[in-house]
Order: structure tokens, then sequence, then C-alpha cells
């Protein structure tokens, strides 16, 4: 059975308007309808998001106790040695065995908006994270030329 809530007509502009109660009533009725839908899309967005995410893999050609051979990024392990070249993502944190004239965007991790040079000379202990010159660090981009090197994590 349908329920019909009388209009009224408010007396200064003549324009029809509900009871406050029966007002407020259904401005909540919205704005809980509104909140479930934003929930709704925003869980199948996530979902999708993570179908995606998990159908996509990332892997790498190493050389591993003297083989070359593909490994998914999540399996890189310490000491395997990876070439990065210009364009790529650095799947770990390398220690850089041989550069020519290396440069990788690390504006992620410092803020820097020019790419670093990097070279395979070794840096003080304690060095900070945006002078670290002789590592290419996990999730930078490769901006410049090649290098191989040696995963650290």
């Amino acid at each position: 059975m349908t329920s019909v809530i009388p209009a009224r007509t408010e007396p200064t502009t003549g324009v029809p308007s509900l009871p406050a109660g029966q007002a407020a009533a259904l401005d909540a009725d919205d704005v809980l309808a509104r909140l479930d839908s934003g929930f709704v899309n925003e869980y199948r967005a996530e979902k999708t998001a993570e179908a995606l995410h998990s159908t996509i893999r990332h892997s790498r050609l190493v050389v591993r106790d003297g083989h070359s051979r593909t490994v998914d990024v999540t399996g890189l392990v310490p000491g395997d040695v990876v070439t990065v070249q210009l364009g790529e993502v650095v799947p770990a944190d390398l220690r850089l065995l041989a550069t020519t004239d290396l440069e990788c965007d690390e504006s992620v991790l410092t803020g820097e908006s020019v790419p670093a040079e990097k070279s395979p000379v070794p840096v003080a202990a304690g060095t900070a994270l945006a002078d670290l010159t002789s590592c290419a660090l996990m999730g930078t981009v490769v901006r410049a030329a090649t290098a191989d090197s040696s995963a650290t994590a």
C-alpha cells in the first residue's frame, strides 16, 4: 500500500512544501541512499582494481648463480644481477656495478625535479637517501642510459 504525503503551500511564497518532520525524513533517506550508492561503487572499483592488479606480472631477466633466467620481480633476491635500461622502473633496491651516464628520476622519494646522476663509485655508510649515487632505488625510473646492478633488497 502506498502512502500519500499531503502537500501544503507556504503562505508567503505559495510554493508547495512538506511538513518539517516529513521533509527531514525524506532528506535523511536521500542521504542514506547516496551514501549506500557511493559505498557500493567504491567497493566495486576497488575489487576491479585488485583483479586487474593480480593479472599483471612483471618479470626480469637476471643472472643468478651464473645462469640467466627470467624471474618475477617479487622473486628477486640479494645478489641477483639485474640490468636496468631507459624508461624502466627499478624493480628492487640495486647496488650499481657498471653504468654509462645513468640517471634516475627519484622524485617519488626525494621530491627533486631533476634526475639524479648515478655511478658505481661507493658512498660512505650512513649517507642520506638523496645522496645514494651508487644505488638505484626501487620504484624510481631510469631516465638515461643503462646499468648492470646487484639486488640488495
